[in-house]
């Protein structure tokens, strides 16, 4: 063994983890390798495969002590091993030292067990060859013999072999033709990196291996020299910051490295979030020079899968790399998801107060089961140890608690005490600074990260950073510990109402466990006169221990550090107890004077209003919010103090609601089917916090059902006819004697003759009254009465006119329409239909439909709509309520967005909310439409039934418009032929057309769905500004 100041290697023996019985395959089997060799390695044995696999069931680990400065590239694990089918031959694998000059002491090479224990060779290679392969022979052969599988030493240090730059090679060379030798073993898992190499010893050639890493490694002796600073990033992206930590990675090895600052990582990265570089998923261990990459092969070490958040596992990071990096300064920056003491966060899960769930830390472990450091364990991996900087890369660690726990372990402590974007420190700017004056103290890199960290993030946001030294922060400890005991004398006093003032004046930290300690101390000297000088000592003491600060313009209250307060008892943890703040203080007993009474918070109702519509026989529901702001409200309870009985409240799970909290109640309106009018309703919210309080939601509910009855006249020069239709549940949609009459025949010309002409009934076709039962399409009631004028004379005017006070008695939840040639005229806005008759038949379609009721299905953010009913109000407010966001239409004329206040149908429309939730809009059901389309994209809507695209109404000549609409899906666009109410869709145009939407059967499925290139073929780009719908708003 040789050892070189305080840098030694040290081996045990090794330990077989698993034994497994395998008899070596005959040298006459076929080869089993997974993978056909390349066309130079069968140089080996121009006959066939050279080499042999053992294939055995399962793989198999050793343990083994690793070495100082051993240099690795498998994990450990054999799946397989391989020997020569020849006597000569040989394997060989490419190391890269970390540093010069490496002094050669040791080959370690992995046999499997069951071997014939016979001798080998080793020797060593220069990587002086073409292109960086195998040259010179440096040393060799030591002769070894293996007494047993797993890992075998071989000495190397009587080769007297120092590197001074570049890579060189480990050969083991099998001295008899296998199976009779040694079979090596190698790590199949992912990645290879192609550092494994096959030798011909007859032919002296070599030949790159790049599926497999052969299990040998190496042992060196570097001479320690200690450099200006050791700068140690534990790395955890072990978790859904992956992609960060690569990023953060590449801004260290930006700088790199230099003779006075080694920049080290240890690096643990997570399956399924970044695949580049490799997509190893393992820790490895870095010395990170400039422009280095994160790739396997760029690692010193690799260490398998490791817990992060393993407090054994930090500190072995740490004493390895002081270890083999001395320097006279040390910085640790543990990166990484925070917590700080303890608050909600989503990498943490949730807590519950009694602390069985201490969600608090930092560099949380997701292939560990999410364990993490806590700030007990950060202490612990530190213990014996000394960091000149202990920086966080993290959310919300900058506290008093978090400092104070560690304070006998580090000089300087750098960190944010709010949330910090995915980014983080900006570690290319940094250690430039470093690099470039190494000579800086503890206390200047602080102070630079902090200046750094703002910069990069601009003046105003709502970012902090804030360095404290460790030598002036115990001063700080004791004026917070009397602050305390100055406000549990002030609560005894009866001031407690003085000091939830200033509490609830002071700025949270994201939520509202944390608060800025200096801003609270400021609140106090205002509003608690009996403090005033005890809380000026902490503001004091801030600026002391808190030497570099900065913020931007977003946070204006927050100095630096926060400590827990949280803003109602209930949330307060009994874990806090043991941490060493609150041992060693007495914060934790003035909050426990403060909680002792309940501060009662403002309670807020939402909706406080709700008006809606029911179509008879149907149901509707509304969810109502009630939270708390400033304190708890208590004991909620819910009453309808007046209303129809089945109006229906559900209000389970209420009770207490803590501030900043919201909690939901239902109100569910069930009419009968034959309850019809206006109900209107009041409910009372109670808070019972101290005097109770109560908040309301009013409204009326309007049900609509009801039966109709209208007359015609037909007025010309000859005089006036009269018609009448109605609905009755007792009628047929045949002739009824009881209801119907019939038309009699003509008279002599001239004449007018009004009547409903229905050709298949049997016994009467022309009825001059006719009524017909209910209909119903779904949910909607739609009646047709097909109306028919026969005129004989010459030209005259003809008027037809419906009864005014028929009209008015028609229920409100009908429409009734007149159809002329497709034109829909509203019989309750237009008293008569005039026009000039010659002689002649004119057929006309009288429609009565009650009001539909369709229901959006929005998603937070942007929804692609269409009007499938013409609303009742069409006002968007109305419909959408406050919640709505903005509603916007397409103009094809000047290809632009415009904003609407009110909808119409047979358009497509851009709606964006805030959040998930249903609309239920009621009107008139369209059943189809006519509308002009401009060349080029346009927004079309939808109608009361599913349709598919009507290629065959577009206005001749054909091939006027494309045959596929663009639909909206949650985020992104698809291609469809069919048209589903309440859907908005984008329609091209290749020249202006019109186009009528009706009900038709849907086409056979489509075969395909066009590409964007055919697309692109089909549409030439001059014509359009690009081939796909314009994005949304």
């Amino acid at each position: 063994m040789k050892m070189s100041g305080s840098v030694f290697a040290v081996f045990i023996t090794v330990v077989l983890l698993m034994a497994l019985t395998m008899n070596f395959v005959s040298a006459g089997s076929p080869a089993k390798a997974s993978v056909t060799p390349v066309d130079q390695k069968e140089e080996l044995k121009p006959s066939g495969p050279y080499k042999e696999k053992l294939n055995p069931s399962e793989p198999m680990a050793f343990t083994d002590e690793r070495a100082l400065n051993e240099l690795l590239y498998d994990d450990g694990v054999a799946e397989n091993a391989y020997y020569m089918f020849d006597a000569d031959n040989g394997f060989a694998v490419r190391f890269t030292p970390p540093s010069y000059p490496a002094e050669i002491t040791t080959a370690k090479i992995c046999f499997w067990p069951n071997g014939t224990h016979e001798e080998f060779a080793v020797y060593v290679y220069d990587d002086d060859g073409l292109d960086g392969q195998p040259g010179t022979c440096l040393g060799g052969p030591i002769c070894h013999t293996a007494t047993e599988g797993g890992w075998c030493y071989v000495d190397l240090l009587g080769l007297d072999i120092s590197i001074t730059s570049g890579d060189f090679y480990i050969l083991y060379q099998q001295l008899l033709d296998g199976p009779d030798c040694e079979a090596l073993c190698y790590d199949e898992s992912p990645p290879s990196h192609g550092r494994s190499w096959d030798y011909n010893g007859t032919l002296e050639k070599w030949y790159i291996w790049e599926y497999e890493n052969y299990m040998i490694r190496c042992v060196v002796d570097i001479p320690t020299v200690e450099s200006s600073w050791t700068f140690m990033v534990y790395l955890d992206a072990d978790n859904s910051l992956e992609e960060a930590g690569i990023d953060d990675f590449m801004e260290l090895s930006s700088v790199g490295s230099n003779s006075d600052v080694n920049i080290v990582a240890q690096f643990d990265r997570i399956p399924g979030y970044d695949s580049s570089y490799d997509d190893w998923t393992t820790c490895k261990r870095f010395l990170i020079t400039s422009g280095m990459t994160p790739t396997a092969a760029n690692a010193i070490e690799d260490l398998g899968e490791c817990n992060m958040g393993d407090p054994n596992t930090l500190a072995d990071f740490v004493s390895w790399t002081t270890n083999y990096f001395p320097a006279d300064n040390y910085a640790l920056i543990l990166w990484n998801h925070g917590s700080g003491w303890k608050t909600w966060v989503p990498w943490a899960g949730d807590e519950t107060h009694d602390g069985t769930e201490i969600g608090r830390g930092v560099c949380y472990d997701d292939t560990s089961g999410g364990d993490y450091l806590t700030l007990q364990e950060t202490k612990q991996a530190l213990t014996g140890k000394y960091v000149d900087l202990l920086g966080y890369d993290a959310c919300f660690m900058h506290m008093v608690e978090v400092v104070y726990q560690v304070d006998a372990n580090a000089g300087i402590s750098v960190g944010s005490e709010d949330s910090e974007p995915n980014d983080g420190w900006p570690y290319d700017t940094i250690l430039a600074d470093l690099n470039a004056t190494p000579a800086m103290t503890p206390r200047t890199l602080g102070a630079v990260i902090v200046q750094r960290y703002i910069e990069s993030y601009g003046p105003i946001g709502s970012e902090t950073q804030s360095a404290v030294d460790y030598g002036n922060f115990s001063g700080l400890v004791t004026a917070v510990d009397n602050l305390a005991e100055a406000l549990i004398a002030e609560i005894n006093a009866g001031n407690l109402t003085q000091i939830q003032q200033a509490r609830s004046e002071t700025v949270q930290i994201h939520y509202d466990y944390y608060i800025d300690l200096y801003h609270f101390a400021q609140n106090i000297e205002t509003d608690v006169p009996g403090a005033t000088a005890d809380a000026q000592a902490v503001m004091d003491s801030v600026d002391i221990a808190v030497y570099a600060e900065a913020h931007g313009s977003g946070a204006p209250d927050e100095h630096g550090l926060s400590i827990y307060f949280p803003l109602e008892g209930v949330d307060y943890l009994a874990s806090y107890d043991s941490t060493a703040f609150a041992i060693d203080t007495q914060w934790d007993e003035f909050l426990m004077e403060y909680y002792a009474s309940p501060i009662c918070g403002d309670m807020t109702v939402n909706p406080t209003s709700w008006n809606t519509t029911i179509i008879c026989g149907n149901s509707a529901n509304r969810t109502v919010g009630v939270s708390a702001s400033g304190g708890i409200v208590e004991g909620v309870t819910v009453s309808k103090v007046v209303g129809p009985t089945w109006l229906n409240l559900y209000t389970t799970g209420l009770g207490d609601i803590a501030s900043g909290s919201c909690k939901t109640f239902t109100m569910d309106a069930a009419p009968p089917s034959d309850t019809s009018g206006d109900f209107p309703y009041t409910i009372r919210v109670t808070n019972t916090c101290g005097t109770p309080t109560s908040a309301y939601v009013n409204g009326t509910i309007t049900v609509l059902c009801d039966d109709l009855r209208v007359r015609l006249a037909v007025t010309c020069d000859s005089g006036t006819d009269v018609a009448e239709f109605g609905l009755n549940g007792n009628a047929t949609d045949g002739f009824d004697p009881e209801f119907d009459m019939p038309e009699p025949p003509a008279p002599p010309s001239p004449y007018q003759q009004a009547y409903f002409y229905y050709p298949g009934n049997q016994l009467v076709k022309k009825l001059s009254t006719s009524y017909i039962p209910k209909h119903f399409i779904g949910s909607v009631e739609w009646n047709s009465w097909p109306f028919q004028l026969d005129y004989s004379g010459d030209s005259s005017e003809v008027t037809i006119t419906w009864n005014a006070e028929d009209i008015a008695a028609v229920p409100t939840n009908y429409s009734l329409l007149f159809v002329v040639n497709g034109e829909q005229i509203d019989m309750r806005t237009t008293p008569s239909y005039t026009f000039n008759a010659t002689t002649g038949t004119y057929k006309y379609e009288i429609i009565a439909m009650t009001a539909g009721q369709y229901t959006f299905e929005l998603f937070t953010g942007w929804n692609m709509i269409s009007f499938p009913v013409e609303p009742l109000d069409n006002n968007a407010d109305t419909i959408f309520g406050p919640e709505y966001y903005s509603l916007y239409a397409w103009d094809p004329d000047t290809r632009t967005y415009v904003l609407v206040e009110e909808v119409e149908t047979n358009v497509g429309y851009w709606l964006f909310v805030l959040e998930d939730r249903n609309v239920t809009v009621i009107g008139t059901p369209r059943y189809d439409y006519y509308t002009n389309l401009i060349g080029g994209w346009n927004m079309i809507g939808s109608i009361w039934t599913r349709t598919n695209v009507p290629l065959g109404t577009v206005t001749k000549p054909s091939g006027q418009m494309y045959p596929y609409l663009y639909t909206w899906n949650v985020d992104h666009y698809e291609f469809t032929q069919d048209i589903d109410p309440g859907e908005g869709y984008w329609a091209l145009a290749y020249s202006n057309c019109s186009l009528h939407m009706f009900p038709t059967p849907l086409l056979a499925p489509i075969s395909a769905t066009p590409t964007e290139s055919q697309l692109s073929q089909q549409i030439p780009r001059d014509l359009f500004d690009v081939p796909v719908p314009p994005s949304p708003p």
